[in-house]
């Protein structure tokens, strides 16, 4: 889809500091003829330009979690473009668990101070305690139809193991899980699964400065995904040879114009925003991570090839395949990581942190969960699961891993 120059001057016109810094990166503002005529931002330039906005309408600020080498930067948002998220969020649950038509109870136990707010469900923030949220669950599972818990992909995992272990009948409760803030892989959701007895298990992605939720699972990315996964003739007609499969995310082409830096599955990606009333414009804004836009005719083609159906329509939903961060150590990738740790083997045996060192031989450090006692079994099943990934497996002890979990933070897969 093609972006309206128009809005871009608009914003070059009425927003003097982003003028100011393609003035200084050698770009005549009257020359753009494409938006590829204009520079990459990056968190610096978001910081700085701040003090550049009007203040009187920011209604909410959202910092970054600070991963990018401790750097932070902030989100800003008015009161139209906190009740535009609201409205998003609003109709995503409803369309993924009729809200509308079912009393809800909604518990977020996201870190920190992430709120969700919903006006069709009722909405229980907990944070990252486990016994606050495994207290909820007993208390009110009773009381609505179905429970939807937004957090974390690895303090979800030990929330419901240690639930579980409590004597919390998971697989009796209409649960279902809406998951952010790190990339999983389809072993964990199959994992998830497995102790839920369920499948509704979504991701949705966002950054602080754009927003939680413009990226997102549906019921069909999800099928995809799992086709891309168990199929490797399909996954490599889309990608070529690739050493994990990719989440797939639909986003709102009349939001977000999305593009990569390159034609690979490793190019980084720029986001930039459509609407004209927002407070923080992102324009070509690199978020960080990596991936590739893709078609549904595209998708469609390979699946038919393979004996699918082709099932995706190309409308005003974009199609966005997400390789994670595009760090690696030997050519290993957390992702890669993920997809192994997360299998019905060896999954009940870790938290899911890890720490990936560089070496003569890639390190990889694995944190065991609370009583696991490491023996020759546990040793040999470890053995068995990573069989053909060149590094060096050491399984610590919870109370001596190197870097200790926390849940208010991201996990630093790399070093």
């Amino acid at each position: 889809m093609a972006l309206d120059l128009a809005y871009l001057q608009k914003i070059i016109n009425s927003w003097p500091a982003y003028r100011k810094y393609i003035e200084n990166s050698g770009i005549n503002p009257a020359r753009i003829k494409s938006i590829k005529d204009l520079p990459v931002l990056n968190k610096q330039f978001l910081r700085q330009a701040a003090n550049s906005l009007p203040i009187n309408r920011i209604r909410y600020i959202v910092p970054s979690s600070g991963t990018t080498s401790g750097e932070f930067s902030y989100g800003l948002f008015g009161a139209q473009e906190i009740s535009n998220s609201t409205l998003s969020l609003e109709h995503h649950v409803n369309d993924y668990f009729q809200t509308n038509q079912k009393r809800t109870l909604l518990i977020n136990v996201l870190p920190g101070a992430i709120a969700v707010n919903i006006p069709s469900v009722t909405v229980l923030p907990v944070g990252t305690r486990i016994d606050s949220a495994l207290a909820a669950v007993r208390t009110f599972s009773g009381l609505f139809d179905q429970i939807i818990m937004v957090g974390e992909p690895v303090f979800v995992k030990n929330l419901l193991e240690e639930g579980a272990a409590a004597g919390i009948p998971w697989h009796l409760l209409p649960l279902h899980m809406i998951l952010g803030g790190d990339w999983i892989s389809e072993t964990y959701r199959s994992y998830l699964g497995s102790i839920l007895g369920i499948a509704n298990v979504f991701s949705s992605m966002g950054t602080a400065e754009l927003g939680l939720n413009y990226f997102f699972e549906t019921v069909e990315t999800v099928l995809l995904r799992q086709i891309l996964f168990q199929k490797r003739a399909v996954r490599t007609a889309l990608f070529g040879k690739t050493p994990f499969t990719p989440m797939v995310f639909f986003y709102d082409r009349k939001a977000l114009y999305v593009e990569t830096v390159r034609d690979e599955n490793f190019s980084p990606v720029l986001i930039t925003t459509l609407s004209p009333k927002r407070i923080l414009p992102l324009i070509r804004y690199q978020i960080g991570d990596c991936g590739r836009v893709l078609s549904a005719d595209e998708i469609n083609a390979a699946l038919l090839k393979a004996g699918y159906p082709g099932f995706l329509k190309d409308e005003e939903t974009g199609i966005f395949a997400h390789f994670g961060r595009g760090m690696s150590i030997g050519n290993i990738y957390p992702e890669q990581v993920k997809e192994i740790l997360y299998r019905a083997e060896i999954a009940d045996l870790v938290t899911g942190n890890f720490h990936m060192v560089p070496d003569y031989r890639p390190v990889l450090n694995i944190q065991l969960k609370k009583g696991v006692r490491l023996t020759a079994g546990i040793k040999a099943r470890f053995r068995a699961a990573f069989p053909r990934i060149d590094i060096l497996l050491k399984l610590c002890d919870f109370n001596h891993f190197p870097c200790p979990l926390d849940y208010e933070r991201k996990i630093q897969y790399i070093a």
